[in-house]
């Protein structure tokens, strides 16, 4: 059987995911297949402020196979372009704060970064758990 990835990165098939999502169902999808043959990658929409330096700061508090990224403002415009991913920035704040309003969506790819499905926030993580391996017994 063919490795998949979950949330496989590439520049041009990438995916977004929550931090609350991550924090309340990495575990659950720990082990989906024999071979635990998956990555979950996490990529912010705020490139501005969202480091790597920042990101790592974030990730210690989820499992540490959690991968976290960014890109360029136009690398991460284009990927939420791709995906059709809402994301609004407010006005920034007297000390320079701000929030990012963005769609909650998790991408499901194939190893090659390939699009598979998606799953939204109101999906129970049992139902995503069955999605998956529905497409890797596909795959």
């Amino acid at each position: 059987m063919l490795a998949l990835t979950l949330l496989a990165l590439t520049l041009l098939a990438l995916t977004f995911l929550t931090l609350a999502f991550l924090a309340t169902h990495s575990l659950t999808f720990q082990p989906l297949t024999p071979q635990n043959s998956h990555t979950t990658v996490f990529v912010t929409v705020d490139p501005a402020r969202d480091s790597i330096k920042q990101l790592k700061l974030y990730g210690k508090d989820f499992h540490p196979d959690i991968k976290f990224v960014t890109g360029t403002p136009e690398m991460v415009k284009k990927m939420t372009k791709k995906y059709r991913v809402y994301v609004s920035k407010a006005d920034e704040e007297d000390d320079g704060d701000y929030l990012v309003d963005h769609s909650i969506v998790l991408y499901f790819g194939g190893k090659k970064g390939e699009f598979l499905d998606f799953f939204s926030q109101s999906m129970k993580p049992s139902d995503i758990c069955n999605k998956i391996v529905e497409q890797t017994e596909k795959y």
